[in-house]
């Protein structure tokens, strides 16, 4: 990716033209369109995206620039400017807190895409990200995510697997599917329970119980 400063600010640039792969085992059987209209992630090549389900290729209609989130300034800056629980997200996944001078990632899909939906509604056209430093011996794969994608992004072809392979990225899927509901489930007993007001109150406020609902229908698989 093309680093470009603008105003103090990173970004990556990412050109017209540029082919980009998504993996995604429900999305891959989907004709002409995007599970999730707000944004998207997609990996810079087959490898990192075939790690999420099975990939389709896509070609970048507009030159893209992507907020830079594995610089420790913008990390710091988007920080600065956001509410308490995007706050809270970017010191979970990116490690990033007053006074902590780099970043570790931490890639969480609920978290992410708290990030992720943020930095969109900043008017951007996403983030991008080289390998991250992790706390384990391991990088985070790059990645880029793209606000808006069904005007930036056009479908170029699938990949082709054999039917076992598929057979067994369906099978990963579901498991994976399942595993998420759970942890739906989770937040939402966890986030209720947080609201619990004492005895003489009302067991639950109904302004609490809207804000349950959002925060668990936001949590969906990354890729």
């Amino acid at each position: 990716m093309n680093p470009i400063t603008k105003e103090g600010i990173k970004f990556y640039h990412i050109p017209k033209g540029t082919i980009v792969y998504r993996g995604n085992t429900d999305q891959y059987f989907k004709e002409g369109t995007f599970l999730n209209e707000e944004y998207e992630y997609f990996g810079l090549d087959n490898r990192v995206a075939n790690i999420y389900g099975l990939v389709k290729s896509y070609i970048i209609e507009q030159d893209l620039l992507l907020y830079a989130m594995d610089n420790i300034h913008n990390v710091k800056q988007l920080y600065s400017i956001a509410p308490a629980n995007i706050k809270k997200s970017i010191t979970s996944t990116f490690g990033y807190s007053l006074g902590v001078g780099q970043i570790i990632r931490d890639s969480d899909e609920l978290n992410d895409k708290i990030i992720l939906s943020f930095i969109c509604k900043q008017h951007m056209d996403g983030y991008g990200c080289n390998e991250i430093e992790t706390d384990t011996l391991k990088n985070f794969h790059a990645e880029i995510a793209v606000c808006n994608p069904m005007l930036k992004v056009s479908l170029k072809e699938k990949e082709q697997y054999s039917s076992d392979y598929i057979e067994k990225a369906i099978n990963k899927s579901k498991e994976k599917k399942m595993k998420l509901e759970l942890e739906r489930k989770r937040l939402q007993l966890s986030v209720r329970d947080s609201h619990r007001t004492p005895p003489r109150r009302p067991l639950f406020d109904d302004a609490d119980d809207a804000d349950d609902a959002d925060d668990s229908k936001s949590i969906s698989m990354k890729w």
